[in-house]
């Protein structure tokens, strides 16, 4: 984390943070690759790249979601490289632990706690998918893809697009149904 900039309204909290990932000898650290249902990951096809990104987060005092909000990502490596998709990455822990949470195709739930957590986008531009591989991994991922190419230095402005993070109590699937609804309709009110 390198920066963040904090700004407190009356009507909510904007956190914008920049973060960097990788400097120094490029192709250094791990790269994320996509993961079979055994939960074997692809072979990478590149090293890792440096890069910086921006983001927003949204927080409304008194609702039980806030929202992101990826900003931009600037390639910081030395190498050109190409900005396939960005992801929210959500992992679950309900309750303190994750081993009990259940995956919903946006959302966990924690059938014990009686508790839901989750994406929901109403603008429906991103791919939000949550799943466990047979070996126990999560895959919690709310990806919109970009397939911009990137020089070196280049910094590039992501698409407009909100994800609504919320969480909600409920004995079944109603609940997250309903705090959906209710977050898709205030999605669909805009002002410019």
């Amino acid at each position: 984390l390198d920066q963040v900039q904090v700004i407190q309204g009356p009507v909510r909290l904007v956190l914008t943070a920049e973060m960097s990932l990788g400097s120094g000898t490029p192709g250094a650290g791990e790269a994320k690759t996509a993961v079979d249902q055994e939960g074997k990951p692809a072979m990478a096809e590149q090293l890792p790249a440096n890069f910086r990104t921006a983001c927003r987060v949204c927080v409304y005092p008194g609702q039980p979601w806030f929202t992101v909000q990826g900003l931009s990502v600037a390639n910081t490596d030395p190498r050109a490289w190409t900005l396939v998709s960005y992801f929210h990455y959500l992992p679950s822990s309900i309750a303190g632990k994750a081993a009990d949470d259940e995956a919903t195709s946006a959302a966990w739930r924690d059938p014990t706690a009686g508790a839901f957590y989750g994406a929901i986008d109403p603008a429906g531009v991103f791919k939000i998918e949550f799943w466990k591989d047979k070996a126990g991994g999560e895959h919690p991922d709310a990806r919109q893809d970009v397939n911009a190419p990137l020089a070196s230095g280049e910094v590039r402005a992501l698409p407009e697009a909100i994800l609504y993070l919320g969480g909600v109590m409920g004995p079944d699937l109603d609940a997250w149904k309903s705090l959906e609804t209710r977050i898709r309709s205030l999605g669909r009110i805009t002002a410019r």
